[in-house]
């Protein structure tokens, strides 16, 4: 089957076997049912008793590896024996997506479902590069049309904290994406976009709205906030991003990161887990002084 769904202002056409029950289920709120859609980015996903062995160079991180071989790129994964368990192949600015699945890999609870939309959120990271976006490690809201970045290392505390402004500021706040928003380098604004991909909560709406600040969390035993200056923000920013692997994608990631610092508000959170450290932030971006 072949349906529509709309990223960040990014259209997506994607072609995948029927049971994808899972996948169906987390990419709901995205879907679009317009006749008049015209894709940005077209994914093909299919079985194959065996997936097809990449060429050219090849670049390994931490759960993938990666090639590149001058006409397509792409990313694989393979078993302790050797065998390509799933295997993405994309031209050089993925427009054009192939994802192949290895029918015998069995590894996910939810079946091929859930392994596809895993796969294509390293799919997304790489795409909205090529395409003026950037993902963000971040828990993100909206506070009264205005969106809020809370970014930080997990385990920090960054959904306890986004939690203390529901509590706070009630039917004003609401949670954009609690782990992976994407933000959109407009040439005359910044948005911050819902997604699918949402870490374990898997809490996202699909809202694209101003971003007002970046918020880096540190845990401290008072509430203090203060504004980065350029060289602690491009330090933050690539720490809490998705960097390329592959070398030619690396300019292209570098122009986003500096694009964001120069142009976003950021600033650094010292706080404890209380609703002071809310109004600590409140009072910094939004009040008038």
């Amino acid at each position: 089957m072949i349906k529509n769904f709309s990223v960040a202002k990014l259209n997506l056409k994607i072609s995948y076997p029927e049971d994808m029950s899972y996948f169906e289920h987390r990419m709901a709120e995205y879907r679009r049912e317009s006749d008049a859609f015209s894709e940005d980015i077209f994914i093909e996903c299919e079985r194959c008793t065996n997936c097809p062995y990449p060429s050219g160079e090849f670049y390994k991180s931490k759960l993938l590896l990666y090639y590149d071989s001058g006409r397509e790129c792409g990313f694989f994964t393979k078993s302790s024996e050797g065998r390509i368990l799933n295997l993405v192949s994309a031209d050089k600015d993925w427009t054009r997506v192939r994802v192949f699945l290895a029918a015998s890999e069995s590894r996910y609870p939810d079946g091929d479902g859930r392994r596809l939309f895993n796969i294509l959120n390293h799919v997304m990271e790489i795409a909205v590069l090529t395409r003026g976006r950037l993902v963000l490690h971040a828990s993100a809201i909206n506070y009264k049309g205005s969106a809020l970045a809370f970014s930080a290392p997990s385990g920090t505390g960054k959904s306890t904290h986004t939690g203390l402004w529901r509590t706070v500021f009630g039917d004003c706040v609401s949670i954009v994406n609690d782990d992976r928003p994407i933000i959109i380098l407009d040439e005359e604004s910044l948005l911050l976009c819902g997604s699918p991909w949402s870490g374990t909560s898997g809490i996202n709406t699909n809202q694209i709205i101003p971003l007002a600040a970046i918020v880096c969390l540190e845990r401290g035993n008072e509430n203090y906030i203060e504004r980065l200056k350029e060289n602690a923000a491009v330090l933050k920013i690539i720490k809490e991003t998705p960097k390329p692997v592959i070398p030619y994608l690396m300019p292209i990631y570098m122009d986003r990161v500096n694009d964001l610092i120069k142009r976003a508000k950021m600033y650094r959170l010292y706080c404890t887990i209380s609703p002071e450290s809310v109004h600590t932030v409140e009072s910094e971006i939004f009040i008038v002084k």
